[in-house]
């Protein structure tokens, strides 16, 4: 079920920006959409089985998406007054 979601966000966002995928700007922007999808996993296989996907389909690095979803859990935990680096 998650693939299905991840690839359809990701269209979408290609969808609405076509040349997202293009730059690294534009992949991180796109990993940062894609990772809260992580926490959406029911085991810790499939987080990482969807890291990896995010990893294939966006053309960036496991380490962007290892710190996109550390960001993205530090942001839950504190609240959006959290400085995000």
């Amino acid at each position: 079920m998650l693939d299905a979601v991840l690839d359809h966000r990701l269209a979408r966002l290609v969808e609405r920006h076509p040349r997202l995928l293009e730059d690294i700007d534009g992949r991180c922007a796109a990993v940062r959409a894609l990772v809260p999808l992580l926490f959406q996993a029911t085991s810790p296989d499939e987080a990482v089985r969807v890291g990896r996907r995010i990893v294939a389909l966006t053309g960036a690095g496991i380490d962007t998406v290892a710190i996109a979803a550390l960001t993205h859990l530090e942001g839950a935990l504190h609240g959006p007054e959290y400085p995000h680096f």
